[in-house]
């Protein structure tokens, strides 16, 4: 090309230029000027809280999923996102118990809200609710006065032999299924009460009963593409966890009309008709854990067609505030004869409060992996597998003493995704 054609093109191109309106980049997500201040700083880096409107979105949520012919995903999402998981997750048992080496299942929600900016920071916050497990060995008690006389369905009182003290002729008529049962020893006790509809006492002795909650708050940050298509997000943040524990142990016992205490369930030597008196004492304790700190971590996705792995790790540390109350409940009753079917005489309660609070350490971490399927272009399904580990600070039981121990929880999460 000669020099003369070389020169009439880049006057052209010139003349074009000054004819094109002038074009500005458009800001990240900001809500005005400047971009950057006059120290060049970023006034937004750092800014947890966006614009609603800083985001543009075409509400077009069930919109086709992006994908490439040849296995490749669009490009990261920026913009907001938040996912919305139910997760069977498994909790070990306190140290005391004797079966501690076990654990048991229970059910949680976790939620996610966050925002990416185009310049790849943002934030996102996190909540936990895990409402359980709630394990107890129970065992039913029945009451000296067993039988309400005004409940049909056990028949007239004297028909009824519940102590062994006599043989009973089965009756005959409408009732003789239900009073042949109850000559036998086995009435049906959830009639016997006309309010309550109840006769009995229920003994619980707790085997593994808590409740979590937790909250954070990250700044995060994407870096570029790694090898491969995959990206590394770490980030950092503040976080708050409740880990409440709740203990419980009942106690039952009768009392002979001469005051001797012949337990829950009296002795072949005990004449039963002897029995005039109850006692139930109920002792329970709720032990709080406070845990306020700090976290690290990093997520780690790739996006594979219609497909999102990912994974994600934190490492955390917590004091530990800890307030622990234990509460006596006694219930004494004292009926007015020894039939099965004695009134009540009086009933005395008291309640005693005992409350202690202590301070612990904690540390431990979180391990994430999951997958999720891309429905329509913003909202995903996904399920996945996670893990939580406190190391060691955690109170649990009815002891203060016994407040630095450890607690592990894994299980399955699934739920969906938007533009996660």
């Amino acid at each position: 090309m000669s020099l003369r054609k070389i020169t009439a093109s880049l006057a052209t191109i010139a003349a074009l230029t000054l004819l094109i309106p002038q074009a500005y980049a458009q800001h990240g997500i900001h809500r005005g000027y400047p971009v950057i201040d006059p120290d060049g700083n970023d006034p937004d880096l750092w800014q947890p809280f966006v614009d609603t409107t800083a985001f543009p979105h075409d509400f077009q949520f069930f919109a086709p999923a992006e994908f490439g012919e040849f296995g490749n995903g669009p490009e990261p999402s920026t913009g907001w996102f938040g996912t919305a998981d139910r997760v069977y997750i498994y909790m070990t048992r306190p140290e005391d118990e004797p079966s501690h080496t076990e654990g048991d299942f229970t059910w949680g929600n976790r939620f996610t809200v966050g925002y990416m900016s185009p310049e790849d920071h943002g934030w996102f916050g996190e909540l936990w609710h895990i409402d359980g497990p709630n394990r107890y060995s129970v065992t039913e008690a029945e009451r000296v006065n067993v039988l309400q006389p005004r409940d049909l369905i056990n028949g007239s009182p004297t028909n009824v032999d519940l102590r062994g003290t006599g043989a009973v002729t089965p009756p005959t008529g409408a009732n003789a299924n239900a009073n042949a049962l109850a000559s036998q020893g086995l009435p049906r006790t959830d009639m016997n009460d006309p309010i309550s509809e109840d006769r009995r006492y229920f003994i619980r002795d707790s085997v593994n009963a808590a409740d979590l909650s937790s909250f954070e708050l990250n700044k995060s940050f994407r870096l570029k593409e790694l090898h491969y298509g995959s990206h590394f997000e770490p980030f950092f943040g503040f976080r708050y966890i409740k880990y409440q524990d709740f203990w419980e142990k009942d106690s039952y016992a009768r009392i002979t009309d001469l005051g001797v205490d012949v337990g829950q369930v009296p002795p072949t030597t005990i004449d039963p008709t002897t029995l005039r008196n109850e006692r139930f004492d109920q002792l329970t304790s709720t032990f709080d854990n406070h845990m306020v700190g700090g976290q690290i971590g990093a997520r780690w996705f790739k996006i594979k067609g219609r497909w999102d792995l990912s994974g994600e790790v934190r490492a955390f540390g917590f004091s530990n505030f800890q307030f622990q109350q234990t509460v006596l409940h006694e219930e004494l009753t004292f009926y007015s004869s020894t039939d099965v079917a004695g009134p009540v005489e009086a009933v005395f309660q008291r309640n005693a409060f005992t409350n202690a609070n202590a301070a612990e350490f904690v540390f431990g971490g979180e391990v994430r992996a999951e997958a999720a399927y891309e429905v329509t272009r913003d909202l995903a399904i996904r399920t996945g597998v996670t893990f939580m580990e406190f190391g060691r600070g955690i109170g649990r039981g009815n002891d203060i003493n016994r407040n630095s121990q450890d607690v592990t929880m894994f299980g399955v999460t699934f739920g969906v995704d938007f533009r996660r």
